[in-house]
């Protein structure tokens, strides 16, 4: 089980072993020093086009391998089954309509046969998002009551022993927090919840960022991971080695 409290993820029950090789590679360009939005661009350098796509493996092992605090299970996770979203709350109609939003974004980005629906029934959902005060919400999950006070964002996703995602929940602060706010914290949440539960210290622009942020929509690279996690060619249950050579299968390296 994963407990995702903004930045907060508890241990998995059982790791796998799982064996790769590694091909000698040029040493890939510093994630800071990459002016990568230029280099995404078409090009038909194939020099830099090596460098981009291993530019975006690097960016995708740092997102989805472990995360930032707790016990940092190195294996991938990813849902294999629909996600079947529940919402309640107080969630107004514009928060709703960024929920749409996303949940397309987030499928049009899903080639493995994954998919986000919403459902109007809670017993038919394996995802809860909850919009409103922290103290509903610790009603509803006790356990994350030891950080829900200090976080107007958290999640929590529970894997098998196959690191697969069965069922999670989220939390969105509407008490104290703007509209804008809202919608990067249902963004933030919801997409980390992915299987991306990992934040990046670089990279303002993306949805991964460390530091508070009202970031709104996909950077270009997070598009490109999110792509990656659901492509049919990546497995759940990888190690940081043998994600990397998935990775640079689907990306023809």
């Amino acid at each position: 089980m994963i407990l995702r409290i903004s930045k907060i993820i508890l241990p998995a029950i059982v790791i796998m072993l799982i064996m790769s090789c590694s091909k000698e590679q040029p040493e890939p360009i510093r994630p800071d020093k990459i002016e990568y939005e230029l280099l995404l661009e078409q090009n038909d350098n194939p020099t830099i086009i090596y460098y981009v796509k291993v530019h975006i493996i690097q960016f995708f092992l740092s997102v989805a391998m472990g995360s930032e605090f707790g016990s940092n299970v190195s294996k991938s996770k990813k849902w294999k089954d629909p996600m079947q979203i529940y919402i309640s709350g107080n969630a107004s109609p514009d928060l709703l309509e960024e929920l749409e939003d996303i949940i397309s974004e987030i499928n049009a980005l899903c080639s493995d046969g994954f998919y986000i629906e919403q459902v109007q029934d809670s017993l038919l959902s394996n995802y809860h998002i909850f919009v409103g005060n922290p103290t509903a919400y610790a009603k509803m999950y006790p356990t994350s009551l030891e950080m829900l006070f200090q976080n107007n964002g958290l999640f929590t996703i529970h894997y098998n022993d196959e690191y697969v995602i069965y069922k999670g929940n989220m939390y969105v602060n509407s008490e104290d927090t703007f509209l804008q706010e809202q919608k990067h914290l249902l963004r933030e949440e919801l997409t980390q919840s992915l299987g991306l539960a990992n934040d990046v210290k670089y990279y303002p622009k993306s949805i991964f960022y460390y530091k508070r942020s009202l970031t709104t929509e996909y950077d270009k690279l997070d598009m490109e991971i999110i792509r990656l996690l659901y492509h049919p060619g990546f497995l759940s249950g990888l190690s940081p080695n043998a994600s990397e050579s998935a990775l640079r299968n689907i990306m023809g390296l």
